[in-house]
């Protein structure tokens, strides 16, 4: 059976489960590699976490560890689960769990889980492929299939699990399990919100992520965990949208996956550094997110002048403390948090700055002139090391807004300016390897006491000699004391 003879192989060639293997076989008692650790081993995906259960898992977990001068950390003390590390260097570390069966014996324990692709175990002793549900089969034609609708209610957390995994492993769900989610998403709103977040996270990486999230508005999940989503949904934009807020958004996100996947094109000036950048492990889930959120405080500030002018004065203000609320819902870490509220706040800037406005307008002609780099400065050091992440953020937000005034010269016009913008203050950072003009032992020297204060005079000193105002330690000086001047510090 080729399956076997792969997970035969696996287990053999990784040492802490080849150890375990022995192990089985030596106290003669059954011991299973189970669940998602199977499932990912017989599609060939590198596996760094072992899963396994047994009528005496822990005693395997006590023994194991001590055979690998490790030690055993207790998950779960109703069901009993156990973890064991083992590994460290450059390899990383291996983390294995250990829980005891959930039932009389191993296929009902199978019964019990999610889906089938999720209910098969292998039994290290025999060695031996137990597989009651059809999750080969499944796995073979590429199908998440529940396994009933009691698994999903017994936790709805399952119902979000199904559409990470379609977009993990390019699954399709299967119809009858789609119609369960359908019935079961209210329940959504009972799980813990650290739980939504871990799925909604991993959820979050390319290339089906605009796919998996029409998926689950579809069915009516998206509404369940981002209900803050809904209040854009009928809310009417200017004439540089052709879709309310809240289908706007989701086009963000397709916009912004097709900019992950294949940059080409977008910002030529910066391209091996936008490159670069996207290819780093944090960026995708950050930059989605923020395409999803980043109007998600319009609906609370609109407006409709008297001749009929829409406008969403602050919503990107009141959008970012939506935002870190929403995200502290969700557990996710306090950087990530920061970083979308901060792309959330900032997100219309860069077209601002662009010119155009919110009618689409494109206001001035670029050129290299156009945006000073103080104001530029000014802008990126809001979004501190994702400067890269705002312009694409700004990009993706500009193509997903095609109304009667969002003309393609427009969005060519704008996407140069964008570029110049970027290209300049990328160019600017390497320059800023010399010398600061102006220190705080320089400040300190001319008498003033160290305080915040010192952050704002350096900062005017370098934005002015950025733009070609101060070139002298005199003339920053000079522009330090004014300063200090407007904060009511007289000069000395």
């Amino acid at each position: 059976m080729p399956d076997l003879d792969r997970l035969v192989r696996y287990c053999n060639a990784a040492p802490a489960c080849r150890a375990l293997v022995q192990l089985a076989q030596d106290v003669s008692a059954p011991l299973y590699l189970v669940g998602g650790a199977v499932r990912d081993l017989l599609l060939g995906r590198p596996l760094r976490d072992w899963d396994f259960a047994g009528r005496t898992a822990m005693e395997f977990a006590r023994k194991f560890a001590e055979a690998q001068s490790s030690k055993v950390i207790m998950l779960h003390e109703d069901q009993p689960t156990a973890r064991v590390p083992v590994g460290q260097g450059e390899g990383g570390c291996t983390l294995l769990d250990f829980c005891d069966l959930r039932a009389d014996g191993i296929e009902s324990d199978l019964a019990a889980r999610d889906f089938s692709i999720n209910a098969i175990a292998y039994d290290l002793a025999e060695p031996e492929l137990i597989d009651p549900l059809g999750g080969v089969d499944d796995i073979r034609a590429g199908i998440i299939r529940a396994l009933g609708h009691d698994n999903l209610h017994a936790d709805p957390l399952r119902c979000l699990r199904a559409y990470r995994l379609a977009a993990e492993l390019g699954f399709t769900i299967a119809e009858r399990t789609r119609e369960w989610i359908r019935a079961l998403a209210p329940e959504l709103s009972e799980v813990a919100g650290q739980r939504i977040g871990d799925e909604l996270y991993k959820l979050l990486y390319p290339p089906r992520v605009s796919e998996t999230i029409a998926m689950m508005d579809q069915d009516g999940v998206l509404a369940v965990i981002l209900p803050e989503l809904e209040e854009g949904r009928g809310m009417p934009q200017p004439s540089l949208h052709h879709l309310d807020v809240r289908a706007h958004s989701l086009a963000a996100v397709t916009e912004m996956e097709k900019l992950i996947i294949d940059p080409t094109g977008a910002l030529p000036g910066s391209h091996d550094e936008l490159e670069e950048y996207l290819t780093r492990t944090e960026v995708p889930p950050l930059l989605l997110m923020a395409a999803l959120l980043h109007d998600i405080g319009k609906p609370r500030c609109f407006t409709r002048e008297a001749g009929g002018r829409i406008r969403f004065k602050g919503h990107g203000k009141v959008g970012a403390a939506m935002v870190r609320e929403m995200l502290r819902r969700f557990a996710w870490p306090a950087e990530v948090r920061r970083t979308v509220a901060a792309f959330t706040q900032h997100h219309l800037r860069p077209l601002e700055l662009a010119g155009r406005g919110q009618d689409g307008v494109i206001e001035q002609e670029h050129s290299e002139q156009f945006v000073t780099m103080s104001a530029i400065r000014r802008l990126f050091r809001e979004v501190e090391p994702h400067e890269l992440g705002l312009v694409v953020l700004a990009i993706a937000d500009s193509r997903a807004a095609t109304g009667p005034a969002a003309t393609p010269q427009h969005q060519t016009e704008v996407e140069f300016i964008l570029d110049d913008m970027l290209h300049r203050y990328l160019a600017y950072q390497q320059q800023q390897a010399r010398e600061p003009l102006l220190t705080g032992q320089d400040l300190i020297a001319a008498g003033y006491q160290p305080g915040p204060l010192f952050s704002e005079m350096l900062r005017a000193v370098e934005d002015a000699r950025t733009d070609g105002e101060v070139r002298t330690k005199q003339q920053a000086l000079e522009l330090a004391r004014r300063v200090a001047q407007d904060h009511g510090i007289p000069p000395r």
